[in-house]
Formats: C-alpha cells, sequence, structure tokens
C-alpha cells in the first residue's frame, strides 16, 4: 500500500475546522459587522457558494487520505463520499444548536454539490493520471 495511514489526520482536521467556525455564534444584527462573526464578513450568496469548495476539499481529502487503507478506488470513493456527505448534514444540525446561526436544506444541497464535484474532479484527474501512466 502507497504513503501513510497517519493520511487521515488530514481531513479529521479539517473537520475539526469546519466545527470549529460553524460553533461561532452569529449576530442577531446581520448588518453589524463583527469579526469573531463569520456571518458577518460575507453576502449570504457568497456564504453559500463557499459550502461547494469546502466540501469539494473535504471529500477529496478524505479520498486521498484513504487509498493507504484500501486497493479499490471504488470503496475509497464511496467511503470519501459517505463521510463527507454525512458530515454535511451533521454540520447542519450541529449549526441548529448555535445561538445565531441557521441550518437549511439549502445548505445541505450546496454541501452535497460539493462533495460531488469535489469528488467528480478527483475521480476524473486520478483516472487521466492512471490512463497517462
Amino acid at each position: 500500500m502507497r504513503g501513510s495511514r497517519a493520511r487521515v489526520l488530514v481531513p479529521l482536521a479539517f473537520m475539526a475546522l469546519i466545527f470549529v467556525l460553524s460553533s461561532i455564534p452569529g449576530t442577531d444584527r446581520p448588518d453589524e459587522f463583527r469579526l469573531d462573526d463569520p456571518d458577518t464578513w460575507l453576502s449570504s450568496p457568497l456564504q453559500n457558494a463557499l459550502h461547494i469548495p469546502v466540501y469539494g476539499v473535504l471529500v477529496v481529502s478524505w479520498w486521498w487520505s484513504l487509498i493507504p487503507w484500501s486497493r479499490s478506488a471504488r470503496l475509497q470513493a464511496v467511503a470519501a463520499f459517505l463521510i463527507a456527505a454525512g458530515y454535511g448534514v451533521l454540520d447542519e444540525f450541529h449549526q441548529m444548536t448555535v445561538p445565531g446561526r441557521t441550518s437549511s436544506v439549502e445548505d445541505v444541497v450546496f454541501n452535497l454539490i460539493g462533495v460531488a464535484a469535489g469528488g467528480w474532479l478527483f475521480g476524473y484527474v486520478s483516472r487521466t493520471r492512471a490512463e497517462n501512466s
């Protein structure tokens, strides 16, 4: 098997970062800029759009980290997708408990789009590299 199994620390650390950011309480006044509230840094549409690359990176980091654990690319892909998608759903439930934060089906959809897009891109690049080797 190639690589170190310690690679799983990368996506776990990324998930911890997502958790920390989604744990920051929101403000009741969206027009009030607060350094400690990321919701006031960016517009709502931009925040929604950022879910896509964040969860794309998460699925790619999981897929990459699972390479040493299994020789089956299909198993790596399915596991990475399930972990990243599941975390995207669970984190939205988590945000429901954070004061001033909201959770929505729209956010879950953006998370899942990111997982699908990131997984597709990683798979495409992996297949292309394998064909050209």
